[in-house]
């Protein structure tokens, strides 16, 4: 395990769960009742490890040094692409990676003719929808966005 990622992720949950800030109190009311450090610290190890995907550096140095070197790099966009297949950017409104300010200025990039672009920003969920109770809800509308808008 990598030194720090997991109070990384801990911290990430922390901030989700309770929705406050770093200077947050020792216990808070959770959907169950109270909520101390303790259970929050418990919760988020068992979200990481049951969710973590260990991924090579080069995808975050590809993306660091991007703009350092001329020419396309990998990860490389053409906005103006009409050919493209509708796009949906999914958002929480509590995600602290990815704020829906953020999903909405990118999905404003991908407006070229004949294309579909849109965001759906959840009330209440984080970044990592998929392990939120209520998880179905998004899927279910993903997926009906996805077949309604197929070609």
């Amino acid at each position: 395990m990598v030194t720090g990622t997991v109070e990384r992720a801990t911290a990430i949950h922390w901030e989700t769960r309770l929705f406050s800030s770093p200077a947050a109190p020792a216990t808070s009311t959770g959907p169950v009742g109270p909520v101390g450090v303790d259970d929050l610290v418990d919760e988020a190890r068992a979200t990481y490890e049951r969710y973590h995907v260990p991924a090579s550096g080069n995808i975050f140095w590809g993306s660091a040094l991007a703009n350092i070197h001329p020419g396309k790099d990998d990860n490389y966009v053409d906005y103006h692409n009409d050919d493209r297949k509708p796009l949906l950017f999914i958002s929480g409104e509590h995600d602290n990676l990815m704020p829906p300010k953020i999903q909405r200025s990118n999905a404003k990039h991908y407006k070229a003719p004949n294309t579909i672009t849109e965001v759906i920003e959840y009330p209440g969920r984080s970044h990592l929808m998929p392990a939120q109770q209520g998880w179905e809800e998004v899927a279910d509308r993903a997926l009906a966005w996805a077949l309604n808008h197929s070609r």
